[in-house]
């Protein structure tokens, strides 16, 4: 988003949820990211932080005392945990016994240790660190307690509820409640119509999604009816032409 803004950059990925706050420059934004427009939604963003069945933790009220790993260091991903966390009245400074921030597959690896006690993760699906670990070892997800999802919807309308469907992971058989954002490809607003429509074009097609899905299974995930599903940004023009063209917009 900063490269975009500033023109260094004329593509990118961000989220839903930095993207609507930046374009409006609202906290922690201290200005307005207007230079940049929507092309489409890629892939859902499935929050699902874990830990290992045998910790006894269910929900994010379990949490309370526990070691945990907030994500990667440098990342966002901690602000969306603390969000939940504090939807359930935990204050993230003060009711654990210790936060730390190490990269995925290093998370992983001190989970199997008990150096932590869960870790959080919010990524297309299947995480594949997730993957690797519930080959080994029992997996649980960690769930909102009843009434909590509710509640940090209202407060904090940038996430959207989701289903992480069982199955997903080795021992996790039932669909769990959780949030989520989505992957946003993003532009500068100063790219011209022609190119933006082929760019789009190129990816949301059948033949660029058949594509897509065999490079990557993430990839699988991108659908043509989700690209406006969620609109945080404007869209460009170049984008609207091809949506218009497929009948997704009027």
């Amino acid at each position: 988003m900063n490269r975009i803004q500033s023109g260094t950059t004329d593509f990118g990925l961000a989220n839903t949820g930095d993207s609507y706050l930046a374009f409006r420059g609202i906290d922690p934004y201290q200005q307005e990211y207007s230079n940049m427009r929507q092309l489409g939604i890629l892939w859902p963003q499935w929050g699902e932080t874990y830990t290992l069945k045998k910790t006894g933790i269910k929900t994010f009220l379990d949490l309370k005392g526990k070691t945990v790993c907030a994500g990667s260091p440098g990342g966002s991903m901690h602000k969306s945990f603390f969000d939940w966390v504090s939807a359930h009245g935990i204050d993230p400074e003060k009711d654990f016994k210790k936060v730390v921030y190490l990269p995925g597959h290093e998370a992983m690896e001190a989970l199997k240790i008990g150096q932590v006690d869960a870790v959080m993760e919010i990524s297309g699906i299947p995480t594949a660190a997730m993957v690797e670990l519930s080959l080994t070892h029992d997996i649980d997800i960690v769930r909102f307690a009843p009434g909590y999802r509710e509640k940090l919807l209202k407060e904090k309308p940038k996430y959207s509820p989701i289903i992480l469907p069982g199955g997903t992971y080795r021992g996790v058989d039932e669909d769990i409640e959780t949030v989520g954002m989505a992957v946003v490809w993003i532009c500068s607003k100063d790219l011209s119509e022609e190119i933006v429509y082929q760019a789009v074009k190129a990816i949301y097609c059948p033949e660029g999604l058949d594509y897509l899905g065999k490079v990557h299974s993430a990839a699988k995930s991108i659908t043509v009816e989700r690209a406006i599903e969620w609109t945080p940004i404007p869209l460009h023009p170049g984008a609207e032409k091809y949506y218009k063209e497929i009948g997704l917009m009027k």
